[in-house]
């Protein structure tokens, strides 16, 4: 676990902007793609899933088989863990499906 890039204080000290968020789900689609690893772990706060899976879920996405449109207005539970299955296109990063791991709820 390398956590040197989070040992200066790295946050800012008001809320980030709609567009700040934006641009990192956008860096983050970026750094997935052309990412060398299968699976990879992304930690962070309910709030950005939740815009993330705004930006990024497909239309077609799924839920654990069913609807996934839920993840656009509700948020994960405290320590929840969602697996995502994501597809790299043309337009960027589009998530296709979810699956919440035992013990995680939408909220």
């Amino acid at each position: 676990l390398d956590l040197e890039m989070v040992q200066a204080k790295w946050w800012l000290g008001s809320r980030e902007t709609e567009a700040s968020v934006d641009a990192r789900i956008e860096e983050l689609g970026a750094r997935l793609c052309y990412s060398p690893h299968n699976v990879i772990a992304v930690v962070g706060h309910s709030h950005y899933f939740r815009q993330l899976f705004r930006a990024q879920l497909d239309e077609r996405a799924t839920l654990d088989g069913g609807d996934a449109s839920a993840l656009t207005v509700q948020k994960l539970s405290n320590a929840g863990v969602a697996r995502c299955e994501v597809e790299f296109r043309a337009e960027g990063a589009r998530i296709t499906a979810v699956q919440l791991l035992p013990g995680t709820e939408l909220v």
